[in-house]
């Protein structure tokens, strides 16, 4: 089952993402996230969180209109965005997309790259979008795709990556070694539609640019 999860960051509702979030089974609004579900003209099954983003009346009417409200304390020791993906989980989601998931909060941006590391390390599908950006997590085969031109930056998460090899970028890397906290894997380049990244060992969040 495919989630769709709009957090409170950074979101451009371009067509093609409006739609692919539409197709999801279970589409989730963390807290603030629900004005992006509006300005989408989307309606979500669920919004949750402490409501102290969203605005007031908002959930109100939201509960009048079918969607299902589920009230957070303001205290507590996850954001709205992780509980609306446990709550995904919960639910039987194995694909993610969590839109809005980057922005000003440098803070929030990187608890929802580690949400996004989380969810490859029990095996689900999942992304982030928002801001012009896709970031996505992997540690093994990756199939990418882009855009010839547009920019793509694979970064260790945690420990050092170990590549196999790559495929269809500017700077190909084979039987590479990029170390962690290193700036090493930014800014390569897509020269095809689709790139190719064979993983031996380590966690990559990979970043691209949609435009």
């Amino acid at each position: 089952m495919k989630a769709a999860i709009f957090a409170n960051g950074d979101f451009i509702p371009e067509k093609g993402l409006v739609e692919e979030i539409k197709s999801a089974e279970l589409i989730i609004c963390a807290d603030g996230g629900a004005l992006w579900a509006q300005k989408s003209g989307i309606q979500p099954h669920v919004l949750i969180g402490d409501m102290d983003s969203t605005p007031e009346g908002l959930p109100e009417r939201m509960a009048q209109a079918g969607v299902q409200v589920i009230y957070l304390e303001r205290k507590k020791n996850v954001t709205d965005a992780e509980a609306a993906v446990e709550l995904a989980l919960s639910r039987g989601a194995d694909e993610f997309i969590i839109a809005g998931a980057t922005g000003y909060r440098l803070d929030h941006t990187l608890g929802n790259i580690m949400l996004l590391v989380k969810l490859v390390q029990l095996g689900k599908k999942a992304k982030l979008c928002g801001g012009g950006q896709s970031v996505l997590a992997a540690c093994g085969d990756v199939e990418i795709r882009g855009e010839k031109g547009r920019i793509i930056s694979i970064i260790p998460f945690g420990q050092g990556l170990l590549i196999e090899s790559t495929e269809g970028l500017r700077y190909p890397i084979k039987n590479g070694y990029i170390p962690g906290n290193t700036t090493l894997g930014i800014s390569n380049v897509f020269t095809s539609d689709t790139a190719r990244v064979k993983i031996k060992s380590g966690m990559a969040v990979i970043i691209m640019q949609d435009a």
